[in-house]
């Protein structure tokens, strides 16, 4: 804590624009004695109009929410045998969770460099990078754990 202010490191994995970003914009917004940093996987526009104001680190995918959308879709109508598809969707669901783990590196350079003293996880327990990034630095982490 620095200037009695904590530093926090706010990581938010979402697909796309939902509950879990409204939550975490409207969180950001009512807090006044923290330093907020906010690590995203959302598309810039959105980024911007939801954490204008706040230091946004942004982590670009490759297989984003619209084209994983399309490629579920395209999967689902045009592999008709059945267990090709299931393997196919299966594959589609194993990269998407890559790129979101391959991110850890940067989201541990980020919160490295900034000093965090506290690490939350927008998305719950499994946030990519969040318990990883914590231990690493010896930082504590919570969770925003909706619906359970």
């Amino acid at each position: 804590m620095r200037n009695g202010r904590l530093k926090v490191l706010y990581i938010d994995a979402s697909r796309g624009f939902g509950g879990a970003t409204k939550s975490l914009s409207l969180l950001l917004q009512g807090l006044r004695t923290i330093d907020p940093i906010v690590v995203t996987h959302q598309y810039h526009d959105i980024a911007q109009k939801s954490y204008n104001g706040f230091p946004i680190y942004r982590v670009p995918q490759l297989l984003h929410i619209r084209l994983y959308n399309r490629l579920h879709q395209w999967i689902r109508s045009k592999i008709p045998f059945l267990p090709v598809r299931r393997i196919a969707l299966k594959t589609l669901n194993i990269l998407d969770r890559l790129q979101k783990w391959a991110s850890i590196p940067y989201i541990l350079w980020i919160a490295r460099s900034n000093r965090v003293d506290l690490i939350h996880g927008n998305n719950g327990f499994l946030t990519p990078g969040g318990p990883f990034v914590s231990r690493s630095l010896a930082v504590p982490y919570v969770v925003n754990s909706r619906g359970f």
